[in-house]
């Protein structure tokens, strides 16, 4: 069938390289929208936990926590009463349930939670995420996914609740690992950490396009020096990168200094005459900046 042949081509892909890792998310739409024939929701989670198990969980490619296939689930509890003991009876016992925000960690089945995106935050999610953290502290044994995120805006969506979190020009994004580092480190490592949610446009907190942090760079140069301002948050800034071109299309980096530094001594880089740039490279997953062509020499 398709599904079977896209099942295929998943975890062949995934096996192909290695260290990647396979998770199946049990939606709740994939219980409304059941494949199981005049099934209630509760024969319908006792069929797709069986299909995942028989048709995913053998693959090498399937993550495992404790050499148990993980499993993980989005609003489940909140659409429908699950009796998960029930559940549990009926497909396996040898599975890591991971459930969602701070009240996974105790569910009946967990072997872990996962924390989101607070769309109602009126301090950025930076409460829910300490919420979250706290509960994980509580329960060592279990699996924490940590969350970053650069915001939240479902006000294009067609299911629009009207609910925004501000980016604060990527400020938003930075503090949501500052939380984690606040509570894990090296000695104490979170078990997983997800990026909410990478691609998801309609609710404005896709990353895969790069994070907004709405800055500037001015430059100018005199002499053997150039030099830059800038106008927004530095601290969204990694290093900055200055650009020689000679037809204003071709680039060629002739230094980096770090974020903090607003000036170079052209002097030693053997070049008299052209235009230069700066750009202003952001931290992971902030969108770089690009100051425009600065004409220097003769």
């Amino acid at each position: 069938t398709p599904a079977d042949f896209r099942r295929i081509q998943t975890a062949a892909a995934a096996e192909n390289h290695p260290g990647f890792k396979v998770i199946i998310m049990i939606d709740k739409g994939a219980v409304t929208l059941s494949p199981c024939a005049g099934c209630n929701p509760q024969q319908t989670m006792i069929y797709l936990t069986n299909y995942v198990l028989q048709h995913y969980a053998n693959s090498p490619a399937y993550a495992r926590w404790n050499g148990k296939p993980v499993i993980t689930q989005f609003d489940l509890d909140l659409h429908f009463t699950l009796d998960w003991a029930a559940i549990q009876a009926a497909t396996s016992s040898n599975i890591a349930w991971v459930f969602e925000n701070k009240g996974g960690f105790t569910h009946p089945v967990t072997s872990g939670s996962y924390s989101w995106m607070n769309a109602t935050s009126t301090q950025y999610g930076m409460d829910y995420l300490t919420g979250f953290y706290d509960a994980a502290g509580k329960a060592p044994q279990q699996m924490a996914w940590g969350a970053g995120y650069k915001g939240f805006n479902d006000t294009l969506a067609s299911w629009s609740l009207n609910r925004v979190v501000g980016q604060q020009c990527g400020q938003t994004w930075l503090d949501t690992f500052s939380k984690l580092n606040s509570y894990y480190n090296s000695s104490n490592q979170i078990a997983a950490l997800q990026l909410v949610t990478w691609n998801d446009y309609e609710e404005g907190t896709e990353i895969e396009s790069g994070i907004d942090n709405c800055l500037t760079v001015n430059a100018t140069s005199a002499g053997s020096s150039l030099q830059w301002k800038v106008t927004g948050n530095e601290s969204t800034v990694d290093h900055y990168a200055v650009y020689f071109t000679a037809d204003g299309q071709n680039l060629f980096e002739l230094t980096s200094v770090p974020a903090g530094v607003h000036s170079v001594n052209l002097g030693s880089f053997g070049v008299s005459s052209g235009n230069l740039l700066v750009e202003a490279v952001g931290k992971a997953s902030i969108k770089n900046q690009m100051s425009g062509l600065v004409k220097f020499g003769n």
